[in-house]
């Protein structure tokens, strides 16, 4: 059951063990998925059983995989929330180039103010330990939220003007050629 919970071919093998439940004399799995014959051999038995036993495989797998899906869905949120505050502040979007400096210097930041935080709840069971960090990401979303308000409340923020400075050639050549271009000869 385990080896079915931790595979990373789930599906394949699911589908496999309901593709052959009804062929009687076959045992396809080999290898390091041999414990399946077993899931296998109690599905030619009672196909209700089998599939619970799926059904509780699928329910340990979602677990583990649904908390990452979600942590790195408002990590990747909280993200594009920084690089849009930074954009309204700079008046320019944020180049692609500048992006992980940007988000490495905002998560120093916030890295210190959780540690700290963490730090004054001392030995807190894990449980609780979650929470308070679970309430310290929403209180980062709200904050950046506020300043993304108060950044568009403003207007956007007028870019500077960009000068270009056309360099002077400095080869004799160069010289004459500009000259000649201005009307002066040499």
């Amino acid at each position: 059951m385990q080896f079915l919970v931790d595979s990373s071919y789930f599906h394949h093998h699911v589908a496999k063990l309901r593709s052959t439940v009804t062929k009687p004399r076959s045992l396809p799995f080999k290898d390091d998925a041999e414990p399946l014959n077993e899931l296998l051999l109690i599905g030619r038995q009672n196909v209700a059983a089998m599939e619970n036993l799926i059904a509780v495989a699928e329910h340990k797998r979602g677990g583990k995989n649904e908390y990452q899906r979600l942590y790195m869905a408002a990590k990747r949120k909280r993200d594009r929330k920084v690089l849009e505050l930074e954009a309204l502040m700079s008046g320019q979007p944020v180049p692609a180039a500048h992006r992980p400096a940007v988000l490495k210097q905002q998560y120093a930041v916030w890295d210190k103010e959780r540690d700290a935080m963490l730090k004054k709840l001392g030995d807190t069971p894990w449980l609780g330990r979650n929470e308070r960090l679970k309430e310290f990401w929403e209180r980062k979303e709200v904050e950046i939220d506020a300043l993304i308000e108060e950044a568009k409340r403003r207007g956007p923020v007028k870019r500077k003007r960009v000068v270009h400075v056309e360099q002077q050639p400095k080869t004799s050549f160069g010289k004459a050629l500009v000259a000649a271009v201005r009307g002066k000869t040499t």
